[in-house]
């Protein structure tokens, strides 16, 4: 059974937000503070779970079960990354103030980033089409 199929724009936008923290976090690779691209890694919290678009955390030691991000000593991601293209504004940022924001005991912070659409094609809400270099 599929539950969700991501379109085109949300995986690029996904993307192009994972290439720009992992440039930025280039000076530390290879270091013990490396930061890691975890993916779209299902974190489990309470009685529920869900699938970040994206997360990234430092290299950490794995903690006490059952506090980790999997139930047991997974180390919870520092930064998660939702992008919203077919779901409402309104509806990710529940999402984020009731799971991954409910308290500072798991992620620390969430770059959110609304993909809209228009009549000239796919832009970002609020910005005029631009590349990036």
């Amino acid at each position: 059974m599929i539950y969700e199929l991501p379109f085109k724009p949300h995986e690029t936008c996904i993307y192009a937000i994972n290439k720009v923290i992992s440039r930025a976090c280039t000076a530390v690779d290879y270091t013990n503070s490396r930061i890691l691209n975890l993916g779209a890694t299902r974190i489990r919290a309470d009685d529920s779970g869900k699938e970040a678009d994206s997360c990234f955390r430092p290299m950490k030691a794995r903690v006490l079960a059952p506090t980790g991000s999997d139930r047991e000593s997974e180390p919870w991601p520092n930064v998660v990354v939702e992008v919203a293209y077919t779901e409402s504004t309104d509806h990710v940022l529940k999402k984020v103030k009731e799971y991954w924001l409910p308290d500072l005991s798991c992620v620390h912070d969430v770059i959110v980033k609304v993909v809209c659409r228009n009549l000239f094609g796919l832009m970002p809400k609020g910005e005029t089409p631009h590349i990036v270099p």
